[in-house]
């Protein structure tokens, strides 16, 4: 089971950054520092943010890009619950590229979870499925009963790769009581879920 980085740890990654010139250059760097500035507006962020999503969808992620990830990491730990999940979004798209900040991006999608605020759940489960780690799977089983609809529909999609791969069958076991969840997107995905692991035991 993946541990949460502690705050030593954060600080560490953080420091690393500041000693590399990369990390201060790109449009990711400065992102960082503005998730944290009150005087910037809330909307005004998220616009920046998903410009930035919509970027690295695009394209590779540069040197500069994965450079700013401990800043990134060290500006979701400082900022409100209203730009974590902006922060997360973008920590999602720079993981595949990432081997040296792999672990560190986990371990804050694991502390997101417990964030009062659905959106950042929902973010934060994104940002486990998109590591395709078998380690990271007990901790989206445990969102399938998060209060929120689309904590649960997230992590049934982000589970959907698990299943695919065979031999989960505490997959199946947490997904079934879905199939009757009171909302209709959880109950069509969770119904979906597992006739393909039905048809994947064919």
């Amino acid at each position: 089971m993946l541990k949460i980085t502690s705050s030593k740890a954060v600080l560490v990654l953080w420091l690393m950054a500041l000693a590399g010139p990369a990390a201060a250059e790109g449009p990711l760097g400065g992102l960082a520092e503005r998730a944290t500035d009150s005087s910037v507006d809330t909307d005004v962020f998220a616009q920046e943010a998903n410009a930035e999503v919509l970027r690295l969808l695009q394209h590779d992620p540069t040197e500069a890009d994965v450079a700013a990830i401990p800043r990134l990491i060290d500006a979701f730990h400082r900022s409100g619950t209203d730009r974590q999940d902006d922060v997360l979004k973008l920590l999602a798209q720079l993981l595949p590229g990432s081997t040296k900040y792999h672990s560190a991006i986990l371990d804050t999608a694991v502390e997101a979870l417990q964030s009062p605020s659905p959106g950042v759940r929902v973010a934060a489960v994104d940002v486990l499925a998109r590591s395709k780690n078998a380690a990271v799977v007990s901790q989206m089983v445990d969102s399938l009963s998060d209060p929120y609809w689309g904590v649960r529909y997230q992590a049934l999609y982000g589970l959907s790769f698990f299943v695919d791969q065979g031999g989960h069958e505490e997959i199946l076991e947490a997904v079934a009581p879905l199939v009757e969840d009171k909302n209709e997107r959880v109950r069509v995905m969770a119904r979906t879920l597992m006739r393909e692991a039905l048809g994947a035991g064919d």
